[in-house]
C-alpha cells in the first residue's frame, strides 16, 4: 500500500503561530476538543500533525493553511506601543485583534505603494510637526484646519453613526486611511500605524458605539502627529505613556468640541451644576459622548478640577457598551451576507476605489485585489456597483 504523505511541518512555525495568535496551549487543545499533551506532542515534533488538524488550526489562529507549512517562522513587525494596560501588566492581544492588525498593515502597505506612483488615485498626507508640549487647543485648532470641517455642519448631522462617518470621509481625504475592524473592545479600542513612509492609517473598532469610534478616530490622530504607533484603550496614568494617552483624550476632545462653541452653548444653558443627564446639552450637540462634553468643561475651566474622574463611571453606557448584533433573518432561512458591502464598510469608499482603479490599471492583478478586499473576483462588479454609489463625503 501507498503510505500516506507526510506534510514537512516545522513544529517551531506552529509555536509561533500559535502565540502571534495569543493562544496559550490550553486554549487551543479546548477550542480543537483534544488533550493538551496532544497539542505538546504536535509542537515539539513528537507527533505529525494530520492535514485535518492543520486546517483546524490555520482557523483558529486566523492564518492561511499554507502559512504553517513554511520551512521557518517569518519575521513579523512588532505591536504597536502599547498604551492598553496601564498600568496593570500588559495584555495579550487575540486572533481576531491579531488579524487586524495584520490586515491593516498589509492594506496600509500596499495602498502607499499605489499612491507613491499613482498620486491622482489616492491623496498623501503629511503631518505637521506637534509636540506633546502644545497645548490640546492648539492642535485641536491645527486638526480643524485640516480636515476642513464647519462646526455649523457638524451639528446638523444626524446622530453619531453619520457623524463617525463624515469625520472618517474628511480624514481618508487628506489622506489618512480609517479601517474599521472587528477586534474585541476589551483587548484595544483602537490603533494607529505611523510609519514615515507608509499612509498613515487609523483602525477602529467594529464593536464599539458611534460616539466611542468617533472619539477613537481623533485620538489616534493625536498619536500620528505626534508620529507614533500605538494602541489603545484610553486609560491614563501618572506614568510617561499613560500621560500622553491623557494628551491624546484632551486633543480628540478639543477637536470634536470647539472652545469657542462650549462657550457660547455654556452661557446660553445657564446651567451651574453639570450631573450625568445635563451633560445630554452638550454631547447630542455635537454628536459626542458624555464622557467628552465632562473632558471640555473640565478642560476649559466651566467645572472644577477631577469633575471627569468623580462622574466617568456614571456615564458609562455612552460609549462603554459593546454593540451587539442579532442575526437577521429572511423568511425561515438565514440573512444571506453581502461580503462586498460589509469589506466597503470596513476600507471606506476611498480606499476600495483605490484598489479597484489599481486592478483597472494592471497595477494589481485582480487576484491581488481580491485578497486585499477580502472578496472574490466575482464579487468585483457588485463593490464598484456600492463604491460608485455611495456618497463620497463619508470616505
Amino acid at each position: 500500500m501507498a503510505k500516506t504523505q507526510q506534510l514537512p511541518i516545522n513544529p517551531a512555525v506552529l509555536q509561533w503561530a500559535r502565540k502571534t495568535a495569543g493562544l496559550s496551549i490550553t486554549q487551543v487543545a479546548q477550542a480543537l476538543e483534544v488533550k493538551t499533551d496532544f497539542i505538546l506532542a504536535i509542537e515539539s515534533g513528537h507527533r505529525k500533525p494530520s492535514k485535518t488538524l492543520l486546517r483546524n488550526l490555520a482557523r483558529l489562529y486566523m492564518r492561511p493553511f499554507t502559512v504553517l507549512l513554511l520551512p521557518n517562522p517569518p519575521k513579523e513587525e512588532s505591536l504597536p506601543t502599547d498604551y492598553r494596560s496601564l498600568p496593570v501588566p500588559k495584555q495579550a492581544i487575540g486572533p481576531q485583534t491579531a488579524q487586524a492588525l495584520r490586515e491593516s498593515r498589509r492594506l496600509q502597505q500596499v495602498l502607499s505603494d499605489i499612491a507613491y506612483d499613482n498620486p491622482n488615485i489616492l491623496p498623501v498626507f503629511e503631518p505637521s510637526a506637534v509636540s506633546k508640549e502644545d497645548t490640546p487647543s492648539k492642535v485641536a485648532l491645527h486638526t480643524r484646519k485640516a480636515v476642513n470641517e464647519d462646526v455649523d455642519e457638524q451639528k446638523k448631522w444626524y446622530g453619531a453613526r453619520n457623524a463617525f462617518r463624515a469625520w472618517r470621509g474628511e480624514l481618508q481625504r487628506i489622506g489618512i486611511l480609517v479601517v474599521v475592524e472587528g477586534f474585541p473592545r476589551e483587548e484595544a479600542r483602537g490603533f494607529s500605524l505611523w510609519h514615515p513612509e507608509l499612509i498613515p492609517t487609523i483602525v477602529v473598532s467594529r464593536n464599539e458605539a458611534p460616539a466611542a469610534q468617533i472619539f477613537t478616530l481623533f485620538h489616534e490622530l493625536a498619536h500620528i502627529f505626534l508620529r507614533s504607533d500605538a494602541m489603545c484603550l484610553k486609560q491614563e496614568s501618572s506614568t510617561p505613556l499613560g500621560s500622553i494617552e491623557a494628551w491624546c483624550n484632551r486633543v480628540a476632545a478639543a477637536v470634536l468640541i470647539p472652545e469657542n462653541e462650549l462657550l457660547g452653548l455654556v452661557s446660553k444653558a445657564a446651567i451651574k451644576e453639570w450631573s450625568p443627564d445635563a451633560l445630554y446639552q452638550i454631547a447630542s450637540r455635537f454628536k459626542v459622548s458624555r464622557h467628552v462634553a465632562a473632558i471640555r468643561l473640565e478642560e476649559v475651566g466651566l467645572v472644577s478640577k477631577g469633575f471627569y474622574n468623580r462622574i466617568k463611571e456614571q456615564l458609562a453606557p455612552d460609549d462603554y457598551t459593546t454593540i451587539t448584533k442579532t442575526p437577521k433573518t429572511k423568511g425561515e432561512g438565514e440573512y444571506k451576507r453581502d461580503t462586498p458591502r460589509e469589506r466597503l464598510a470596513e476600507v471606506g469608499y476611498l480606499a476600495a476605489n483605490a484598489v479597484l482603479e489599481a486592478c483597472k490599471n494592471s497595477i494589481l492583478t485582480t487576484t491581488e485585489a481580491a485578497d486585499l478586499l477580502r472578496v472574490r473576483p466575482s464579487k468585483f462588479n457588485r463593490l464598484h456597483s456600492l463604491a460608485s454609489s455611495q456618497s463620497q463625503r463619508y470616505g
